[in-house]
């Protein structure tokens, strides 16, 4: 539930990291793109999760020390339940 709130408080500092994210010419050496990324929540650690833009539309969460991408869920309301539950660790 955590997150949750997390991120419904964090709503416009994760459009801001979305917007610079895809962008900025400084991301774009930085790290991997994220063309196929719609990030939608902020982990509260600078770590954001984001939705696919594939069919599956699978839930991946990036960590922004590393620039890993990691499998999170299946789908957005998968995410919802697990991170409602407290099953959604980062």
């Amino acid at each position: 539930m955590r997150l949750l709130k997390s991120s419904c408080r964090s709503t416009e500092a994760t459009k801001c990291a979305s917007r610079l994210t895809t962008s900025s010419p400084d991301f774009a050496d930085l790290y991997t793109p994220f063309d196929a990324l719609v990030f939608f929540a902020d982990a509260g650690n600078g770590d954001q999760f984001g939705v696919a833009m594939r069919a599956n539309r699978e839930v991946y969460v990036w960590n922004h020390e590393n620039d890993s991408r990691t499998w999170v869920a299946p789908s957005i309301l998968r995410y919802l339940e697990d991170t409602m539950s407290g099953q959604t660790k980062v």
